[in-house]
């Protein structure tokens, strides 16, 4: 936060690039049916097409979206993601707030902020429930925790190059 992207409107576009990217890489774990049986409403998350949204209604270019396959993934790996995704949607509301003093809203702009921003706290205890819920091992919980690490690298590597190159 220490670049604060939510100053002015060139500085948020940055931030929604960045955005984008992180969740390129997130998409196949929200569109997995291998995750279904333990986060149920998993598909109802996803973010990126909104992010999308969001960078056009900024006069970004239209990116595209992956082509949604549903394949199978390694669970534990793909939930370490998830929660680094899903915990990040944690400061939404405080976001939502800063960037409407930019004019943005959730129908222009701010779309993916907006997702579920008032239950977000809510949305956090049922992912996180979920996540507590399920029986892992001993290996399963090391690679969670190994997926969880390579996302928060890949998200800290995808605002570094928007912001510092």
């Amino acid at each position: 936060m220490e670049i604060d992207p939510f100053t002015t409107r060139e500085q948020y576009l940055k931030f929604l690039k960045s955005q984008y990217r992180f969740h390129y890489l997130t998409d196949i774990y929200y569109t997995s049916r291998s995750l279904l049986p333990i986060i149920p409403d998993i598909r109802q998350r996803r973010r990126l097409p909104l992010i999308r949204r969001d960078i056009v209604d900024l006069g970004g270019e239209r990116l595209e979206l992956p082509l949604v396959q549903d394949c199978k993934v390694d669970i534990p790996t793909a939930l370490g993601w998830l929660y680094v995704a899903e915990s990040a949607k944690l400061g939404s509301a405080f976001y939502l707030h800063k960037i409407a003093l930019l004019g943005l809203t959730k129908d222009c702009g701010a779309g993916h902020l907006s997702q579920n921003a008032e239950l977000c706290g809510l949305h956090w205890r049922k992912f996180s429930a979920a996540l507590d819920a399920a029986d892992f091992s001993d290996l399963d919980e090391e690679r969670l925790l190994i997926g969880a690490e390579q996302a928060y690298e890949n998200m800290l590597f995808m605002i570094k190059h928007n912001f510092f190159q």
